[in-house]
């Protein structure tokens, strides 16, 4: 498994666990809202139901209407927002792997950062659904489907007869979406799991919002051969060992403008087929450097300004790629700093005065840091196999002494980003120091993001 599919596979596990988490947090939702009500009910006595009581009652139901709407809206956009970063960033670290150069890397980053809040703001719209309805529409007659069925309720019990202690049982068991007694007098039409279309319809939004990620993401990825569609491992047993259009999509690796969105409540998901990272690699150095692409000339075309990046220019005079020499020389210096490298130029012995640093319990560690957690043994070996096979880091031309390894499958310490977010990682920056002072030679190594 290569450093793509191990970040595929890490973005289906966090999609999973998103979706674990919203179903939580819309039942939390209900059964907050629902104490709007619930405070009423409490109040309730054994006597017969007063019109005093009942009209209370209703504003306590229009009032749980308001905050379910109010809080479902702002729970599904932030979760549609957070499943569309999972697969953003999945699609970037393609691009992380491929990308020659630190310059072109951040341009792809750039773009790819961008998309999430796009596709959110086009999905909560009325443009993408073919009923025209928003998020928040949905949300109002979801809610006010909600309402009504509150109302049928009470009206049921008021016309058998019922007084104001057995209501307040049979509504609280109905509006409680934890609860696991089965209101006695439900009728036909009304939902018998009050949470179960909002549920749906937040399952729906966060499977296209990652869908319609990838579907944009890959338009944008010149290298990317088409869509698969993949079936939910639970498929079989939601369709209780029928079939549906998902069993004829299974498998199938769809044009990515052909690309087809999951019905409601589908689980199923789509995954990239993309050109193997070290072909597309060389064929964008070969691009940069000025050899024939139609591909790629037409990528840049369709998506130049996306990338910021003026398509009325030449390739290789525009801003991402300075100018044919420049880009040469860049392309040259980076084998040439993997040959030095493996010809011994730089010593690789580690440098435990600068390691320590980054290792807990020594003197010279530093809080704050990324830390590495195996030995300083490990490390060494670690740089005795990866050195040389890097991607060296190279900022306007000049290499930083750093050589980026992605290849590596053991996790090894713990990647700090700018806002001082803590992960685990398998990856890691060599640090090359060649200096006349002998103290200040050697290695070290840092753990980078994964």
């Amino acid at each position: 498994m290569n450093e793509y599919q191990k970040r595929i596979l890490k973005g289906r596990k966090d999609f999973s666990k998103l979706m674990q988490q919203q179903e939580e947090e819309l039942l939390n939702i209900y059964e907050e809202a629902s104490k709007q009500i619930s405070r009423k009910l409490s109040k309730a006595k054994s006597g017969g139901l007063t019109q005093r009581y009942l009209s209370e009652l209703n504003i306590s139901i229009y009032r749980y209407t308001l905050e379910l709407r109010t809080n479902l809206s702002k729970s599904i956009t932030d979760g549609m927002l957070a499943s569309s970063q999972i697969v953003s960033t999945t699609q970037a670290e393609y691009f992380n792997i491929i990308a020659p150069t630190q310059d072109i890397n951040s341009k792809f980053n750039k773009m790819f950062a961008l998309l999430p809040d796009r596709i959110t703001k086009q999905l909560i719209g009325t443009n993408y659904y073919s009923d025209g309805k928003t998020l928040d529409k949905r949300l109002w007659d979801i809610t006010s489907k909600n309402s009504k069925d509150i109302d049928r309720l009470i009206k049921i019990n008021i016309a058998k007869g019922t007084n104001a202690k057995d209501l307040a049982n049979e509504l609280d068991s109905y509006i409680n979406p934890k609860s696991r007694v089965i209101p006695k007098t439900l009728e036909s039409g009304m939902s018998k799991n009050i949470a179960y279309q909002a549920q749906r319809l937040a399952r729906t939004s966060l499977t296209h919002a990652n869908t319609e990620t990838y579907i944009q993401g890959s338009k944008m990825n010149p290298f990317c051969e088409g869509l698969k569609w993949n079936l939910s491992p639970s498929h079989s047993t939601r369709m209780h060992g029928k079939i549906d259009i998902c069993d004829e999509y299974a498998g199938r690796v769809f044009k990515v403008k052909e690309t087809p969105i999951q019905h409601p409540n589908c689980l199923c998901y789509l995954t990239q087929e993309v050109m193997d990272t070290d072909k597309a690699r060389d064929e964008l150095i070969d691009w940069v450097n000025g050899e024939d692409n139609p591909k790629l000339d037409k990528w840049l075309n369709d998506y130049g300004e996306e990338f910021g990046i003026d398509k009325n220019e030449s390739k290789i005079s525009n801003k991402l790629f300075e100018s044919k020499e420049e880009n040469s020389g860049i392309i040259d210096t980076e084998e040439s700093i993997k040959e030095n490298i493996k010809k011994g130029k730089y010593p690789l012995d580690i440098n435990v005065q600068a390691q320590n640093k980054h290792i807990r319990g020594t003197n010279q560690y530093i809080e704050g840091r990324s830390l590495l957690t195996i030995s300083i043994d490990e490390a060494q070996e670690l740089i005795n196999e990866y050195s040389g096979i890097g991607i060296p880091i190279i900022i306007d031309g000049e290499w930083k002494n750093k050589e980026r390894i992605i290849e590596n499958d053991k996790i090894i310490g713990v990647c700090k980003d700018s806002e001082g977010e803590s992960s685990d990682t398998s990856n890691f920056m060599i640090h090359y120091n060649y200096s006349n002072k002998k103290q200040k030679q050697g290695t070290h190594i840092v753990p980078s993001k994964p």
